[in-house]
C-alpha cells in the first residue's frame, strides 16, 4: 500500500511539477504556421501569374481565356486558404500571447484570402459565360481582384511581422 501511495505521489508530483501544458512550444508553433503559410503564398502567386497569363491585357468579344489554368490555380488556392480556418487557426501555443497575436493576424489573412478567392471565382465565372456581351465588367472585376490581391499581400506582410516577434 505504501508503495502504491509513493508511486501515485511521485506520478502526481511529476505531472504537476513538470506542468501539464497544452500546445506547442513557440518555435514549433511558428514552424507549423510557416510550413503551411509558405505554400499558401505560393498558391496566391501562382493564381496571380496564371491570371496575368490567361487573360489578355485588353479583352475583346472574341478573346480566348485559358479557363483550365485559372480553374486549376483556383482549386489549389481555395484548398490552401480553407486549410487556414480548418486547421491552422486551431493550433495552440504554450505561449498564449503568441497564439493570440498570430491568430489575430492569421484570421485577417484568412478573411482577405477568402475575398481574393471569391474575386478569383467571380472572374472565372464571368469568363465562363458570355463575357463579350458586357465588356465593362472586365475592368470592374479586374480592379476588384487587384485590390483583393494587394490587401492579401499586405496581410501576409503583417503576419510575417507578427511571427518574427516570437
Amino acid at each position: 500500500m505504501r508503495k502504491i501511495s509513493l508511486i501515485l505521489g511521485l506520478s502526481l508530483a511529476l505531472l504537476f511539477g513538470v506542468g501539464c501544458t497544452t500546445g506547442m512550444d513557440y518555435i514549433d508553433y511558428n514552424n507549423a504556421i510557416v510550413d503551411h503559410f509558405n505554400p499558401t503564398l505560393d498558391a496566391v502567386e501562382v493564381s496571380a501569374d496564371t491570371y496575368d497569363v490567361s487573360v489578355p491585357d485588353t479583352v475583346y468579344e472574341d478573346s480566348t481565356i485559358d479557363l483550365v489554368a485559372m480553374e486549376s490555380a483556383y482549386t489549389e488556392l481555395k484548398e490552401k486558404i480553407d486549410y487556414i480556418s480548418s486547421d491552422l487557426l486551431l493550433l495552440e501555443s504554450q505561449n498564449k500571447e503568441q497564439e493570440t497575436a498570430v491568430r489575430t493576424a492569421l484570421t485577417d489573412y484568412y478573411t482577405k484570402g477568402t475575398v481574393y478567392v471569391t474575386g478569383y471565382r467571380e472572374m472565372i465565372d464571368y469568363y465562363t459565360g458570355d463575357f463579350g456581351s458586357d465588356l465593362d465588367q472586365v475592368a470592374i472585376l479586374d480592379e476588384k481582384l487587384y485590390n483583393a490581391y494587394n490587401d492579401l499581400v499586405d496581410s501576409h506582410n503583417a503576419l510575417v511581422d507578427v511571427l518574427e516577434l516570437f
